[in-house]
């Protein structure tokens, strides 16, 4: 097999195949003793048709379109594995030439997996996270937790700060209709708690059980749902009951109800280790993400089209779960944005595919530069620990087929990229962190 490699643009390919007679004679033999199975001629019982014979028999111009086929199937995937081509989408096969049983010539068009061009990673230093927990950070939780442990009572008097106030509430725009993700039925909220946006827990302060109570307010700018960012909405709030939170003393007692302390200082020294491990990795996961953008950013990385069409569908998935999950549907959102569909796709879901895009094959180049590999027994000891946080035996079952294995295959070499980009830029490999006291149950300092 002799074959030549043109590249028609930074991501499509056209690779020419030629096959001379002794690699078509062996796919002619093939497709002739196929079709004797199903011949039938006088004087030969059917699958006993001398090959001579049955040629005399076959329709020409049918049988070589056959074996000519059949060739191309056969030769396709060896001439893609010796090109070193790695294809992303299904190929455009034409035959160019053919000449029974001597001579065939076809052609592959098809988009791959282009050529990138990193930046010499190795030399990016970065300095070691410092983090640092204060005394107000332990304080808080250790506030937190007395709320979670709090007593309470339901209550006549008007609600104050620190009380729970259970309520419905709606929230309309300037033209009276309803804003999508700002109503509740039956809502616990803590006053003081800074759960809802400014204003709105200052207002419930003074109000009874069986009061309603008209407000306007301004969400931020910086909110994150970007329909409501900057938005004036007027809320009905309705208060259905008022609960006096009486907090629980922060001494030993109270630390031997959180967790396995002896004393309230031993119950805060855990909380301020949890604090700073959990910063610590913040910290960790913060720098691994600029690398991975510095270095995205100073690639050179040709965009499949096929990826990026894969990828809005994917991110347009995503999105409109998220509006489904905040109460919206994706007109709702339009019309509140003020934009179309295709400007929508565009402005918002375009350039997050190509982000994604970008940087899954920066990674993978990453990968197979650094060499990552994972073992059999890293996979199947990954697949084992995901398989602990479900108890549905159909769930746990979902892991062990071959997409879901990959997916965690994939998932591990990115960590392993990531840890080693980590390390290359610091020049500190990161250990496992020691079990804690609170390692049996959830964390005292975790929200």
């Amino acid at each position: 097999m002799k074959y030549t490699v043109t590249k028609l643009s930074p991501t499509m390919i056209k690779v020419a195949v030629e096959l001379d007679a002794k690699e078509i004679s062996p796919v002619k033999d093939a497709t002739l003793k196929s079709a004797t199975s199903t011949m039938k001629i006088p004087g030969f019982r059917p699958g006993k048709i001398p090959a001579k014979v049955a040629e005399q028999h076959i329709n020409r111009a049918t049988f070589d379109a056959q074996v000519a086929e059949a060739a191309v199937q056969k030769y396709y995937t060896p001439a893609m594995v010796e090109s070193k081509a790695r294809p992303l989408a299904q190929p455009k096969v034409e035959v160019t030439k053919f000449e029974p049983y001597k001579l065939l010539n076809f052609t592959i068009e098809v988009e791959v997996v282009p050529d990138i061009t990193l930046p010499d990673y190795r030399k990016i230093r970065k300095e070691v996270p410092k983090v640092t927990v204060k005394q107000a950070d332990v304080d808080e939780v250790i506030e937190r937790l007395r709320t979670q442990l709090a007593e309470k009572e339901e209550v006549k008097r008007a609600a104050k700060d620190g009380d729970e106030v259970t309520i419905d509430f709606s929230g309309t725009d300037i033209a009276g209709a309803p804003v999508s993700g700002a109503s509740g039925t039956d809502y616990p909220l803590k006053l003081g708690s800074h759960t809802f946006i400014p204003g709105f827990e200052e207002a419930l302060v003074g109000l009874k059980v069986g009061d309603q109570k008209e407000f306007t307010l301004t969400f931020p700018k910086d909110y994150g749902v970007a329909a409501l960012a900057g938005q004036n909405v007027t809320f009905s709030v309705t208060v259905k009951k008022v609960t006096a939170m009486k907090l629980a003393d922060a001494n030993d007692e109270f630390a031997k109800k959180v967790g396995q302390f002896k004393t309230i200082k031993e119950l805060k020294d855990d909380i301020k280790k949890e604090l700073h491990d959990q910063r610590e990795e913040e910290a960790r996961n913060k720098l691994k993400s600029d690398l991975i953008e510095e270095i995205v950013s100073k690639s050179k990385v040709p965009l499949p089209a096929t990826l990026i069409s894969e990828q809005e569908a994917t991110v347009r998935h995503d999105v409109l779960q998220n509006l489904t999950y905040r109460g919206q549907t994706l007109n709702d959102y339009l019309a509140q944005t003020k934009q179309t569909e295709d400007q929508w796709m565009q402005s918002e879901i375009h350039g997050q595919a190509e982000k994604r895009v970008v940087t899954g094959l920066v990674l993978a180049k990453l990968a197979k530069d650094e060499e990552i590999d994972v073992s059999q027994e890293e996979l199947a000891a990954e697949i084992e620990t995901i398989k602990q946080r479900y108890t549905d035996p159909q769930m746990r079952a979902q892991l062990d087929t071959e997409d879901a294995k990959r997916q965690v295959l994939n998932q591990i070499v990115t960590t392993k990229t990531l840890n080693k980009l980590y390390d290359l830029a610091t020049g500190a490999a990161q250990t496992k962190k020691p079990t804690t006291k609170t390692a049996k149950k959830k964390s005292p300092a975790k929200k």
